[in-house]
């Protein structure tokens, strides 16, 4: 239907039936895939779920060749206030959480790829902020001090990191920073297995995640204080999330990794 026209003869558009909510709907599951066809060309996709369905992407653009980017962003969310009865009544609350499963199908045997949980975040495919955690292969040389423990092929570790950008006034460019022993676990996330993972982003830079194995209820638990991270404040004042995995690039097999029953909120 076309908008009305009013008495000068300009349209104006229909009236409104229902307010609009207060931040775009986010997806409660993502499924970043390398697809090997039959016949044709590889196809690499950001497949994301909404209330009213599946949306189909193609994967992001790589800051290096052959890198394999692929990103699902949730640039908001409501940051409720403290509960009158609450002794920091009216202050925004202080803690972001997310949580959500996921499952590797061949990511880790595949590729040399590693997935980034970022809480308190403004990301685009290129450059993040926020404070988080990786798992999935080594990101840093052997030699690195913060080098975490390589296992066997299919298996992965998890470590902190952090991220921000260093501005001046030309130039943005990006950086962060990862923890390594004795934050980083043993590479005990495998493929074709099914984990959960809890992620808690507070005031102050105080930083914590869970990954739990379903099966078997083994746990990678690391908690710490960022004081590392640049722009501290900034990202403290920050309400998005991020879910990204790099390095995924596979031309001849295929593999998915599933992220599901993703929820958020504040604490």
């Amino acid at each position: 239907m076309a908008p009305e026209s009013n008495m000068n003869g300009t349209a104006e558009p229909p009236p409104q039936t229902a307010s609009a909510p207060s931040t775009p709907e986010s997806a409660t599951a993502v499924t970043f895939e390398h697809a090997v066809p039959e016949s044709g060309p590889p196809g690499a996709f950001v497949h994301e779920l909404y209330s009213w369905g599946w949306q189909t992407l193609p994967r992001h653009f790589d800051k290096a060749a052959a890198e394999g980017s692929f990103v699902h962003v949730v640039a908001a969310t409501e940051r409720p206030r403290y509960p009158p009865e609450h002794p920091s009544a009216g202050k925004p609350m202080g803690t972001q959480w997310l949580v959500f499963r996921f499952r590797s199908e061949g990511l880790f045997t595949a590729t040399h790829a590693h997935v980034a949980v970022i809480g308190r975040s403004q990301a685009t495919a290129a450059w993040n902020r926020g404070r988080g955690f990786v798992f999935g292969h080594q990101v840093l040389l052997p030699d690195d001090p913060n080098a975490c423990p390589v296992g066997p092929a299919g298996s992965a570790h998890a470590q902190p990191e952090t991220w921000w950008t260093a501005s001046t006034a030309a130039t943005q460019a990006q950086r962060n920073h990862v923890w390594g022993p004795p934050l980083c676990s043993t590479p005990s996330i495998l493929d074709f297995r099914d984990y959960q993972v809890a992620l808690h982003v507070a005031d102050g830079g105080w930083v914590a995640f869970w990954i739990v194995d379903v099966e078997t209820n083994e746990q990678i638990s690391v908690g710490w204080q960022d004081t590392i991270n640049a722009e501290s404040e900034l990202v403290d004042g920050l309400t998005g999330y991020a879910l990204a995995l790099v390095n995924g690039a596979s031309r001849s097999q295929p593999w998915r990794f599933i992220i599901h029953d993703i929820r958020a909120g504040w604490f």
